[in-house]
């Protein structure tokens, strides 16, 4: 006689080969705190409160408990303010996402969100995604943060093993906690803010940041990174890497090898110089570390640079913009001599805005290659009477006159 299981044993046996491979994907569940037909948005603690639905359209059950592991999706189109419970959750990403949802996870219910799939931590709506709560990564892996839109992590952020960050997105990644992850971050595109009280990670070797063609990072300070750390820049025909600071003092270990000729932004993003007069000089100090050639001076956010005087850089050209933000030059006469002005880029990360609110006297061209020139004086574009050259702008470069109407030979 055959035993009786044997004919459902073939049935079983796929499932368990799947359990085994690890090839069984994780459950989506869906933020919604009522068993209305449709997801909605509110308050709640997320661990205890049965507010998690099993799918994203009408509803046939009312939304139920958690299940660590679980894909979770905030896509409610509202406001939601969510607690992490005491005892903590786990997830294997957590996605943001749909027109005007806005969520702030906070750290008020005392527990740490564990993530648990490479899949990390993404923001594809179009408001920003903010987590106040500790966040572990939790394995030996690398954890995708993908920012459509703003991420702000305000809640520190740990590992359980070596975890690294790859940054993918063109928008924003803040981080504004004392970090501790260990496993690197590789910024892929967009930019990756540190807050005043933030940092990448732990001061150990190996914790690199690289920083890919077209993408940004930016320092509020210098104890956002370690001694051990080395911040690697890279660029190409098509993009820009950049590095911008807002505070006077040492830049962080760097590598600019990978800028080869093409050269980057350096951006100010604060009220000072960071301590270039010269654009040549800002181009033998950047490529000490291995480029060779020429860096636009530009801003990843709003910067003012208030020095009395600033240099051409060696082949008489000012390459000012770049990184998407806008620095101001406010003192007159900073841009002068027989020296062409050359706005921006075509390239990723060549593009922002460079406003000239004071009186110039340079007298080579003015090139508009990528971003804005925005003229806030009616003497910004130099003295008309001693140009030999007119006003060029190409491609994505726009002018703007800003109300004033410089006066300048064509």
């Amino acid at each position: 006689m055959k035993p009786r299981f044997s004919s459902f044993f073939p049935a079983a046996l796929p499932i368990a080969f799947a359990l085994a491979m690890g090839t069984v994907h994780a459950v989506p569940l869906y933020w919604d705190v009522s068993a209305a037909n449709n997801l909605t948005s509110g308050a709640g603690t997320w661990g205890t409160d049965a507010f998690w639905a099993t799918t994203s359209g009408p509803l046939l059950v009312a939304p139920g408990a958690w299940t660590d592991g679980s894909d979770a999706f905030f896509q409610t189109g509202g406001a939601n303010t969510v607690a992490i419970a005491a005892a903590g959750v786990s997830a294997n990403s957590v996605t943001q996402t749909t027109t005007s949802t806005a969520t702030t996870i906070n750290n008020t219910g005392g527990g740490t969100l564990s993530i648990t799939g490479s899949g990390g931590i993404v923001n594809s709506g179009n408001t920003t995604f903010t987590i106040n709560a500790p966040v572990n990564l939790n394995g030996a892996a690398t954890y995708t943060f993908q920012s459509t839109s703003t991420i702000t992590m305000g809640g520190a952020i740990g590992e359980t093993g070596t975890a690294g960050i790859s940054k993918t997105g063109n928008s924003v990644l803040n981080l504004n906690a004392a970090n501790s992850f260990s496993g690197g971050i590789t910024i892929n595109a967009g930019r990756i803010s540190v807050g005043a009280s933030g940092s990448l990670g732990s001061d150990a070797i190996g914790n690199s940041v690289a920083v890919s063609a077209g993408a940004n990072l930016t320092l509020a300070a210098a104890a956002n990174i370690g001694a051990s750390q080395t911040v690697s820049i890279s660029s190409s025909s098509t993009g820009l890497g950049g590095i911008g600071v807002g505070y006077a003092g040492s830049l962080p270990t760097l590598d600019t090898t990978g800028t080869g000729s093409d050269g980057g932004v350096f951006g100010i993003n604060f009220t000072g110089t960071a301590g270039f007069s010269s654009l040549a000089t800002l181009d033998t100090t950047l490529n000490a570390f291995g480029g060779s050639g020429h860096w636009y001076l530009g801003s990843q956010t709003t910067g003012t640079f208030d020095g009395a005087t600033l240099a051409a850089a060696s082949d008489s050209i000012y390459r000012l913009g770049g990184g998407g933000g806008t620095l101001t030059f406010n003192q007159t006469n900073v841009i002068t001599g027989v020296n062409d002005l050359q706005i921006g880029a075509s390239l990723t990360n060549g593009g922002g805005t460079v406003a000239l609110t004071a009186a110039q006297n340079y007298t080579g061209a003015t090139i508009v290659s990528g971003g804005t020139l925005k003229a806030g004086n009616a003497g910004a574009l130099g003295d008309a009477t001693t140009h030999t050259t007119g006003l060029t702008v190409n491609g994505s470069g726009i002018f703007d006159f800003a109300g004033f109407a410089p006066t300048y030979s064509a």
